[in-house]
């Protein structure tokens, strides 16, 4: 799962830096709350955004489920949030299902923990596409869920850089 907080560009123009970097960090913290709650180990901050995995380090039942239950909770406490002057923050979210290695990657005096599998590049296109207050999945990760358990509706297909595939994209809008 990957998501980028969107919407608070107007506020740096009004607001002291210090002020609109608190503000990124409480909905980055209130971010890992949520995908804490349902499995999610974050694995990296990257500015305004989160990357975050499920099922690693330790295996989950119902994986794809969890992260979309993540997801649309992360909107919904985001909505819900009353941190003053923060009314037009929202997360565009992607989230894919593949395969990776997940463990600690880097130099030795810089050890991360991370992931490196074609699932990365492909999550990263997802949110990239994702609008403000969007779930994106991939059809790989919606095949995992019942049908009658998530409701999506599919939005077309992204090409996958550097390939000839092409990608089915839903968003995510609800539970039946």
């Amino acid at each position: 799962l990957m998501a980028l907080l969107r919407g608070y560009e107007p506020m740096i123009a009004r607001q002291d830096p210090q002020q609109v970097t608190t503000i990124i960090n409480q909905h980055l913290e209130l971010a890992v709350d949520v995908l804490s709650r349902f499995g999610g180990t974050v694995e990296n901050y990257f500015g305004d955004g989160i990357i975050a995995y499920f099922n690693a380090p330790e295996p989950q039942e119902d994986v794809a489920l969890h992260a979309i239950e993540a997801a649309l909770s992360l909107q919904q406490a985001v909505v819900e949030s009353t941190t003053p002057g923060a009314d037009s923050l929202r997360f565009s979210i992607g989230i894919h299902l593949g395969k990776a290695l997940v463990g600690n990657i880097g130099a030795i005096r810089g050890l991360g923990y991370s992931a490196v599998g074609d699932v990365i590049p492909i999550v990263q296109r997802l949110q990239e596409r994702a609008q403000p207050g969007q779930v994106l999945i991939s059809e790989d990760l919606l095949s995992q869920v019942s049908e009658d358990v998530v409701q999506g509706t599919m939005l077309g297909q992204i090409t996958l850089q550097d390939r000839q595939q092409r990608l089915n994209v839903f968003e995510v809008t609800g539970f039946s």
